[in-house]
């Protein structure tokens, strides 16, 4: 080996020699920034995250790791320094190596000098490290893959174009394997073995595996067997064409040593994706895709042997890679929770075959049957418990939920091993329950946050008329009381202090209530602000119906009107994760929530009670009038125009406690939110179609909140740490910052213009008559000169609308002009000047020459 390195610095030297590695670099970086800004959309997208950035990358690869590879052995042969490679005393396998390892270094100094990139997105918010470092680390491993590729073709002829062209179409297969598109025509042919065969090898699959932030040695074994095969193959290439002589002359045993070579690649590739077990490192910041501490010990906690059984129609599901790849994924996360049990949990597939036993056990059991596009049978992908007679099943595993596939998990091997569903009671005269509202006999369908409750809990609805709280009650679920009977406050007010857990949630402007409609006026006989009757001050929590909290800082923008630019508004308040408690596990690691109309809480100077916020509004917020925020409906940003701050944070949800009396008595356990609309389907959820069937998916962790209060409250205080590890939004902040700047700034001059514009119109107002301007008054200099202020201060309400975002527009200009022609610029400055100082040692080695 100690040729080698020698070998090496030949090779990197050769790349340098010439402008080819700075040309691969320098067009490298301008097509990979290029693509992420302009076609990933990443500073548009306002995540701090390199995702878009990998997922592009293999595309940028195509077109030029050919390129950087076409030349290494072609070169070698066309201009016969192949003789001379061929005379050293170093076997073959050697000198592929070298080049392999020279142009490896290139391409991943390339990749690595795109790091600007990730300063950028650290300047602008707070990513992941973990997962970009993983994703550098993957992208390095398909470039040694795909440069294996390209150096084993440019063996293959003189002729650079048709080695490039070759290995581009080679690579482009790679990158296919795993489409739909690409494989049917394969699946027309094969058996299905041989398609699942094609489709382990795509490059693609195996990126996005590790640039989600999870380590899997099968993916790099992967690109380890892809690149080690193709490097052999290299070696049997040169050792055909040894000493120079055309291919053909030498090719006589090159077939079979080539099939050889291929089912010896094709089967380790295959028992590497399928018998070996999955080892892996999440790297992740949160450690999203490993068995949190509250899965071990539900896990520990499992008294009876468990049955996890997987229904899943593989022969239905192959025309669809995102259930097959998932499917595999379910199996590994379930193989983990049965390895971590010591034999109590067990993990059984089915394939729930049209027309079979497995079908009608499948059906009995709850898992749903979809259609699918194509017309074909029926797909199956549900999970079923069950442990000592008891059944729970989840009837379909919805792909895109899969951050919340280990809290299902724990939660259905959880709930298998009650012997009853703990019993939560929902008081309240609003439309949550749907078809269940005993006041509005099924007006209207049930709140998702209601249906999803109702799966893992004994759930019903009560009318707060005539009041009976079960004495199993587990949890009391008291949602906007308004004039209720005092018979019903009593027997709150006794569950509450005799130790019963219960979450109240009140509103100061409760957009449910029956008979109201949002942007309507509001019948004088209908209330909208909640009345506890004189239990709030017996506990000691304020609360003023009549006051709504605004928060500019928070302040959600909407859009009203597809033609108006979109506009904040401060009674819609989207709280971020720095505005919740993070020691409390009912708010801590929750992503974002939104509140609509709250009101403020806090404790009063005499209260028995302690009180821990849960979420607080910004310390940029003040209060409102109820009235007053409804009449600004539809127009809700002039409630932003005169703004002034109280300088202080609103308390929206708390817990208020007391421990048990040592006189004897019992304590008290009370989360009060005060908003209802929060939990109402258009805050939080979006309904999407999924083969027929109705997906709902998150948009904010409103839901979460709320289960996490309800399983805290009932005792699950292990499911709470597992529901929150969901996807973690990281904000660009910096933009944030600035957008709100520039708001606050065109706020203080759309004021200033609309009271200019306000005085312009009333001296205008002055000089009509009959509320026009007459005639022989329109050549009036007066009129004139306010005309012309009325027609120059819209003007420059229009200039300062267009202006809004231009600050946050030039940021992101300046950030795209860096990373895209920032360091391209710097290494060709670099280059020129160490070209100019070798020009210069140059000519004075010649003025020396010519002296002596």
């Amino acid at each position: 080996m100690s040729a080698f390195p020698a070998l090496v610095r030949r090779e990197w030297r050769a790349y340098w020699r010439t402008p080819l590695a700075l040309v691969y670099v320098v067009i490298f970086l301008l097509l990979s920034n290029s693509f992420v800004f302009y076609l990933g959309d990443l500073f548009e997208a306002g995540q701090a995250g390199m995702q878009s950035y990998f997922r592009l990358l293999p595309w940028v690869c195509l077109l030029l790791v050919p390129a950087l590879s076409m030349r290494a052995w072609s070169e070698e042969f066309r201009s016969g320094t192949i003789e001379l490679l061929d005379a050293l005393p170093v076997p073959p396998w050697q000198t592929v190596l070298a080049k392999f390892a020279a142009a490896w270094g290139v391409a991943v100094s390339a990749l690595l000098l795109s790091f600007p990139l990730w300063l950028s997105l650290s300047w602008l918010g707070d990513p992941d490290h973990g997962v970009i470092a993983l994703g550098y680390v993957g992208a390095a491993a398909m470039l040694a893959a795909m440069l294996a590729i390209g150096l084993c073709l440019s063996a293959l002829s003189e002729n650079q174009l048709v080695v490039y062209i070759l290995s581009a179409l080679l690579i482009l297969l790679y990158l296919l394997a795993g489409y739909p598109l690409a494989l049917n025509p394969v699946r027309e042919l094969f058996p299905q073995s041989v398609v699942d065969l094609i489709a382990s090898l795509s490059m693609l699959t195996h990126l996005q595996s590790v640039t989600r932030g999870v380590l899997d040695l099968r993916d790099l074994l992967y690109f380890a067997i892809t690149a080690a095969f193709w490097l052999g193959a290299n070696v049997l290439l040169l050792q055909a064409r040894k000493g120079g002589l055309p291919l053909w002359k030498r090719a006589a045993l090159l077939p079979l040593a080539a099939v050889a070579s291929v089912v010896c690649y094709l089967a380790l590739a295959f028992a590497v994706q399928t018998l070996l077990p999955p080892l892996r490192v999440d790297l992740t910041e949160n450690r999203l895709f490993s068995l949190s501490e509250g899965s071990r010990r539900i896990i520990a906690a499992t008294r009876e042997p468990v049955t996890l059984t997987l229904y899943y129609s593989e022969k239905e599901a192959r025309p669809y890679p995102q259930f097959r790849q998932y499917a595999d994924r379910v199996s590994e996360k379930i193989g983990e929770y049965a390895a971590q049990s010591g034999g109590r949990i067990r993990f059984e597939a089915v394939d729930p075959e049209p027309y079979s036993a497995a079908e009608d056990r499948a059906i009995g059991k709850g898992i749903l049957a979809i259609p699918l596009e194509d017309g074909s049978g029926p797909l199956y992908f549900g999970l079923t418990a069950d442990s000592g007679g008891r059944n729970q099943s989840i009837g379909f595993i919805k792909p895109e939920a899969e951050q919340h596939l280990e809290y299902e998990l724990s939660k259905l091997i959880q709930s298998v091993q009650r012997q009853e569903r703990p019993k939560v009671v929902l008081v309240s005269d609003l439309p949550v329950s749907g078809e269940g509202n005993p006041l509005q006999g099924g007006s209207s369908p049930a709140w998702v946050v209601y249906r999803q409750l109702s799966e893992r809990y004994q759930l019903s609805h009560l009318s707060p008329q005539g009041l009976r709280i079960p004495e199993d009650t587990d949890v009391l679920w008291i949602m906007h009381p308004r004039q209720w009977p005092a018979e019903t406050l009593a027997r709150i007010r006794d569950f509450v202090e005799s130790g019963g857990h219960a979450v109240l949630l009140l509103d100061p402007d409760a957009e449910s209530v029956p008979g109201f409609r949002l942007g309507s006026p509001v019948p004088a006989d209908l209330y909208l602000g909640s009345d506890f009757g004189g239990l709030l001050r017996r506990w000691g929590i304020g609360f003023d119906p009549g006051q709504v909290v605004l928060d500019s800082k928070y302040a959600w923008l909407m859009q009203l009107d597809e033609n108006q630019f979109p506009k904040r508004n401060p009674g819609l308040i989207s709280l971020p994760a720095e505005a919740m408690n993070q020691r409390d596990p009912v708010t801590a690691d929750l992503d974002r929530i939104v509140l609509s109309g709250a009101g403020a809480l806090s404790v009063l100077d005499d209260s028995p009670l302690r009180i821990e916020p849960l979420l607080q509004s910004s310390d940029s917020s003040r209060l409102i009038a109820a009235d007053a925020y409804r009449q600004a409906a539809a127009d809700p940003e002039r409630l932003l125009n005169r703004f002034v701050s109280a300088q202080e944070p609103f308390v929206l949800a708390a817990r208020f406690s007391r421990d048990k009396p040592a006189a004897g008595g019992a304590g008290i356990n009370l989360i009060v939110i005060a908003d209802t609309d929060f939990l109402s389907d258009r805050l939080w959820v979006v309904e999407n179609n999924l083969f027929g069937q109705p997906v709902f998916s998150a948009q904010a962790s409103n839901g979460d909140f709320f289960f996490n209060a309800i399983d805290q409250l009932s005792g699950s205080d292990d499911l709470i740490s597992i529901r929150s590890r969901g996807s973690v939004s990281r904000p660009f902040d910096k933009v944030d910052r600035i957008r709100r700047a520039a708001e606050q700034a065109y706020r203080e001059s759309q004021t200033r213009l609309l009271a200019e514009l306000d005085t312009v119109q009333a001296g205008i107002n002055g000089l009509q008559v009959d509320g026009r301007i007459p005639e022989n008054r329109l050549n009036d200099a007066d009129y004139r000169a306010l005309a012309a202020d009325k027609v120059r201060l819209r003007q420059e309400l229009r200039r300062i609308q267009r202006e809004l975002n231009a600050d946050v527009e030039r940021l992101g200009q300046r950030v795209k002009a860096v990373n895209i022609f920032g360091m391209p610029l710097l290494l060709l400055a670099i280059a020129a000047v160490l070209a100019w100082r070798r020009r210069n040692q140059k000519d004075f080695s010649r003025i020396g020459h010519g002296a002596l």
